[in-house]
């Protein structure tokens, strides 16, 4: 968890500067995120240097990121209005799919599902004047025995996942919000 952390730390650490409020990290994620309280991790890491955090979640198991953009567009109420412009000044929306469908075949209706809503979410983080971070998670140590033709092994995973948060990536990307 340490490899993941560090480089998520030094790109909130390199972004911000001091204000009354330093820093302000919403995580919309599932399980992957809450198993190790990364949320409280992060805000405890970045307390240490002495910044003001604030750190919100929500990480409910196995979600995907078509759930969060509902949940943002009005499906959970607490979820919509931490992202209504306005409401909270955010620094940071950090976006984390379920743990296999960003490895999926890009042709895969769950996989065209989640790059689309990355692309919507991404719109609706810079509504609210905030930089998305998307949180690419780890392939299982022995792949994925449901999926054993798409993740057959740990190297393989990691690679699918990898590409595929990548290209989530560039889908959302615009000029003006990379």
């Amino acid at each position: 968890m340490r490899r993941i952390l560090i480089p998520l730390l030094l790109l909130l650490l390199g972004a911000g500067t001091a204000t009354a409020q330093d820093e302000q990290l919403l995580f919309l994620g599932n399980s992957y995120t809450a198993g190790n309280d990364l949320a409280g991790v992060v805000q405890s890491m970045l307390e240490s240097t002495s910044l003001d955090v604030r750190v919100e979640r929500s990480t409910p198991g196995g979600y995907r990121l078509p759930q969060h953009l509902a949940d943002v567009d009005g499906a959970n109420g607490q979820v919509a209005e931490w992202m209504t412009p306005g409401n909270v000044d955010w620094s940071y929306v950090i976006l984390q799919d379920q743990s296999q469908v960003p490895g999926f075949f890009k042709t895969t209706p769950a996989w065209v599902e989640s790059r689309d809503a990355t692309v919507a979410l991404h719109e609706r983080v810079g509504a609210v004047g905030a930089e998305t971070v998307l949180f690419l998670t780890w392939g299982r140590r022995l792949g994925d025995s449901t999926n054993p033709q798409v993740f057959p092994d740990f190297s393989t995973m990691q690679d699918r996942l990898t590409d595929g948060y990548l290209t989530f990536a560039e889908a959302a990307a615009t000029k003006e919000r990379p």
